[in-house]
Parts: structure tokens; sequence; C-alpha cells
């Protein structure tokens, strides 16, 4: 029996704005972090950014953003992104 770990995916470069923040709120609810409109981190059960991407259609409609799955991080940043970044890299 194979199990999924969770992965850290960053979402960004959405021509729509809006419409990607509100399908983030939308399907990622509690694992989450907004780094800027537009701009997210996500934690996903998902092993894939295509499949990040179906999860976020919902209605069916394209939504325009680069989805990356993260496989390590560095950068100057405020605090609030590395501690959820460390936290949910732990699985918390």
């Amino acid at each position: 029996m194979q199990t999924h770990s969770s992965q850290i995916f960053a979402l960004f470069g959405a021509r729509d704005a809006d419409k990607l923040d509100e399908a983030v709120e939308r399907v990622f609810k509690n694992c989450n972090y907004q780094i800027a409109t537009g701009q997210w981190l996500i934690k996903s059960d998902t092993s894939q950014p295509a499949e990040v991407y179906k999860d976020l259609l919902g209605d069916g409609q394209p939504i325009s953003c680069v989805i990356v799955m993260m496989a390590g991080y560095y950068g100057l940043h405020n605090k609030a992104v590395w501690d959820w970044l460390e936290a949910n890299q732990r699985g918390e």
C-alpha cells in the first residue's frame, strides 16, 4: 500500500489574481498562506501540480496561474512565511 505525504506548492502569475485568491481560499481553506494578492503557498495531499490545478477548477472555469511543487526554499521575507513553511514541511 502506497501512502502520499503532503506537499507544499507555490502558486503565482495569475492573470486574474482575485479569481485565484477565491479558489485557493475555497479549496485549501486551512492549509494556505497568502504572500500577496495572487501569490500563495498551499499544502496539499496531492502529489503533482496538475492535481492541485484540477482541485482549484471547481466550477470548471480555467484559472491562469503557475503551480510549482517546492523542493526547497530560500530568500528574504517576513518571519510568518518561514514559520508557515517550517510548520507545514513538518506536517503540523
